[in-house]
């Protein structure tokens, strides 16, 4: 097994390859997305999850971060009008970023799907090659929303 990796620098590389490379399954939990958020995924995503996969969002869509351009629906909307398996749950508080491939791989970073986000250069963000204990949280963390 390896070990959880450190990618300071190379987060973006990393979460386009984790897109890329995933074959069913992807999960993002962002409390903010935007348009370049979404044009990013939309040019890294697997044709196999863009396709038949399951693509899965959870995000804050509260008013403020609407109203404020945190969060941007029409990058929602695009998401969906490109990606055939996406789900997106509203999450209120959310805080967590992560972003996992097939349960087998997992980004945790300090980094929202936002330009901003993505050109973050001063955070430390953490790859794993097992995300087993990711979904788990995930698992919870849905059951305690609903």
């Amino acid at each position: 097994m390896r070990a959880i990796v450190s990618l300071h620098r190379g987060w973006m590389s990393a979460l386009g390859t984790l897109l890329n490379s995933a074959k069913r399954d992807v999960l993002v939990a962002s409390p903010f997305i935007t348009q370049e958020g979404a044009l990013f995924v939309d040019k890294y995503l697997s044709s196999k999850v863009r396709n038949t996969g399951v693509f899965r969002v959870i995000t804050n869509l509260s008013p403020n971060n609407v109203v404020q351009g945190a969060t941007d629906p029409r990058a929602l909307q695009f998401l969906a009008e490109h990606v055939n398996g996406l789900t997106v749950w509203h999450l209120p508080k959310l805080h967590a970023k992560v972003y996992i491939a097939d349960v087998r791989s997992a980004i945790v970073t300090s980094a929202n799907l936002t330009n901003g986000g993505l050109a973050q250069t001063t955070n430390t963000e953490f790859n794993s090659p097992s995300s087993r204990q990711f979904v788990e949280l995930e698992t919870r963390s849905a059951h305690t929303a609903t």
